[in-house]
């Protein structure tokens, strides 16, 4: 069964909007302050254009060549909104952020056909986070490893491991367009 790119995380979230009517703010409200814990990635807030990549288990592969990313400060700062788009067609919501109390970064995501999944982090280690999936299916064990390149370019690959170690699903690099 072939999966979708926006099946693995990006990074990456929670259903926060995915109808295009969503896309765009309707409030013209400042955006938060980034809370101290974020501020390591005040780069990441912008817009992005990125070209990724899918593996499927079989090997088959899909390429993405038109990924736009958006990514903002919500709520009181302690969350970065970002929204992934493919062909300019809405492919994810997601959310990542920092909870104090647990003292662990989190991803959480959401696609169409009500997919969603959660992911955490200890935090940066260099210039990287990588993030272990709350929930994997039984047997599986996912990975998504977020590494900052600059103040404009990212990556961001996914790792599953089946029993055999782990694998490339997905991986992207992006480049802010502002």
């Amino acid at each position: 069964m072939r999966r979708a790119m926006w099946t693995v995380p990006v990074a990456v979230g929670w259903l926060v909007g995915c109808h295009p009517a969503a896309v765009t703010p309707t409030s013209t409200a400042p955006r938060p302050s980034l809370a101290p814990e974020m501020r390591r990635l005040a780069f990441y807030v912008g817009e992005w254009q990125c070209r990724g990549v899918a593996t499927d288990d079989d090997g088959s592969q899909h390429v993405y060549e038109s990924l736009r990313i958006t990514v903002a400060p919500v709520l009181d700062g302690s969350w970065l909104e970002v929204r992934v788009f493919e062909n300019g067609v809405p492919a994810t919501s997601e959310l990542k952020g920092y909870d104090r109390h647990a003292r662990r970064y989190r991803h959480v995501w959401a696609a169409g056909e009500g997919q969603s999944g959660s992911y955490s982090s200890a935090g940066w280690v260099g210039n990287r986070m990588v993030f272990d999936a709350d929930h994997p299916p039984s047997g599986r064990r996912e990975r998504a490893i977020f590494t900052m390149l600059s103040d404009t370019r990212y990556s961001h690959r996914s790792e599953v491991d089946a029993g055999g170690g782990y694998r490339v699903d997905f991986e992207k690099t992006c480049r802010k367009r502002s």
